[in-house]
């Protein structure tokens, strides 16, 4: 599957703490598709029906629970909007930054295992940034392993 290694490693890293993957279920992932009038992509269902409703305070610096999906699709449209830039019509917002004006996106017709984008306010769109949604995942992981403040915290 797409996020294999990254699974793997989250569970080396965060075994015994509170970082515990929450899924939503197949049912609400087509309630959601249905919605957008989108397919997702693969890799983002499998990361949905790993931690769809979050894991704990992991990545809690993002918004992207499923049931904000669509709060967050619409504040990136506005936000590319007052910045006289278009969001691609096949852009999908996996991640809304809580501690700013700037989100992490797919586009859906890149396939089942698309890049990482990012559009920041003052930064306009950074193509690319990762070549997939478990590289993401791993760097975030990489990042709770060089603050091991932060993650031991969560024990």
């Amino acid at each position: 599957m797409c996020l294999d290694n990254a699974k793997s490693r989250f569970s080396e890293v965060f075994h015994g703490t509170s970082f515990v993957p929450n899924p939503v279920n197949e049912n609400e992932i087509m309630e959601f598709e249905k919605r957008l009038s989108i397919s997702f992509p693969a890799a983002y269902k499998e990361f949905l029906l790993w931690m769809g409703n979050g894991a704990g305070d992991f990545i809690s610096h993002f918004v992207f629970h499923l049931h904000s999906l669509l709060n967050i699709q619409e504040f990136a449209e506005e936000l590319v909007q007052e910045h006289s830039e278009i969001l691609p019509n096949d852009a999908l917002v996996l991640f809304w930054g809580s501690q700013g004006y700037y989100f992490i996106f797919v586009q859906v017709d890149e396939g089942d295992d698309p890049p990482i984008h990012i559009y920041s306010e003052g930064d306009g769109f950074t193509w690319g940034l990762h070549n997939n949604l478990q590289n993401f995942i791993l760097d975030c992981i990489k990042w709770y392993e060089t603050h091991p403040e932060i993650s031991s915290k969560q024990k």
